[in-house]
């Protein structure tokens, strides 16, 4: 008797009205019709909505993997290869490994896979994950080429807006000055110019009380010290006062993903940012951002912090 787990997944990548027969009610329905079909026992559903197949870090997934490692299942069923992932080494892992040491049997429905049987759809299916693979890797390709086009028309695609704006409401690329962070930006370049140091910069921000760049982001910024207890460091002023973003000019591809299977983020080389010019209004005129330039490297090297904190 099988205790069958039916594994839908659905990620952004999918989600295109040629790709109709990937949904999650197709899914669900062809995978309720075969086990009719085969007369076979549904223990549960596991489903992953907007989950991208290189990443096996879903929440219903790793409910699956829990109630194999019970006991509550042995047999996994799936539309394809392509929902169990598109990793060709993880889904590899999966079925030539994990799978037969946890005597699981696995079916994918429309690659007329299934490990329990001498089939010649068996022996190809590496080959198929490897097509999985080269698939994810061709959106990886095909969405960076796009978010850099628009990065070099000096639109806005990035995430968290640097610490001064927002987004456009009307549009999501552009953007506009957020008052109440402009003035905090503007007094920290204004305090440079009178000669303190990023340190001493910091301490009067955190001693007045004025909010972190971490508690406007707080919905990004988990566990973060600045967020909570509200005080500012040397770093970030410094990155604040060396942003060309606040003089109106779009400076972006300053980091970048190790490739499209690993989440690690790398911060890229100079040569390799993309900057455009006079794309949104500008909080600090050129003058003063350019003064400050020449001023910074004084603010270097020096140790005025003589508190130590545990």
């Amino acid at each position: 008797m099988y205790n069958v787990a039916l594994y839908i997944r659905l990620s952004r990548e999918d989600d295109d009205k040629t790709l109709e027969s990937e949904s999650i009610t197709n899914q669900k329905s062809l995978l309720l019709q075969y086990v009719k079909e085969n007369n076979l026992r549904v223990y549960d559903i596991y489903i992953d909505d907007g989950y991208s197949g290189t990443n096996f870090d879903r929440p219903d997934f790793n409910r699956l993997l829990n109630d194999i490692e019970s006991g509550k299942i042995n047999m996994v069923i799936t539309k394809d290869m392509s929902r169990l992932g598109r990793d060709y080494i993880g889904t590899g892992n999966l079925i030539e490994k994990y799978f037969p040491e946890h005597n699981i049997r696995y079916i994918a429905v429309t690659d007329n896979l299934d490990t329990f049987r001498d089939s010649s759809n068996n022996d190809i299916a590496p080959f198929k994950a490897i097509m999985n693979d080269m698939y994810a890797k061709d959106i990886s390709k095909k969405i960076k080429s796009s978010l850099k086009a628009k990065m070099k028309e000096g639109k806005w695609v990035g995430g968290r807006t640097p610490f001064g704006y927002d987004q456009d409401k009307n549009n999501k690329n552009h953007l506009v000055i957020n008052i109440e962070q402009a003035r905090v930006v503007k007094r920290i370049f204004d305090m440079c110019l009178e000669g303190l140091s990023f340190f001493k910069i910091a301490k009067k921000l955190t001693n007045e009380g004025i909010k972190t760049p971490a508690q406007y982001y707080s919905f990004e910024w988990k566990n973060n010290y600045n967020l909570k207890y509200g005080e500012w460091n040397s770093k970030t002023i410094r990155d604040i006062l060396t942003n060309r973003m606040y003089i109106g000019d779009m400076v972006q591809n300053r980091r970048s993903k190790v490739n499209y299977k690993v989440k690690k983020v790398v911060r890229n080389n100079s040569k390799d940012y993309i900057i455009v010019e006079n794309t949104h209004e500008a909080i600090i005129d050129k003058d003063t951002f350019y003064e400050v330039q020449m001023r910074i490297p004084k603010n270097v090297g020096r140790n005025e912090k003589k508190e130590s904190h545990l």
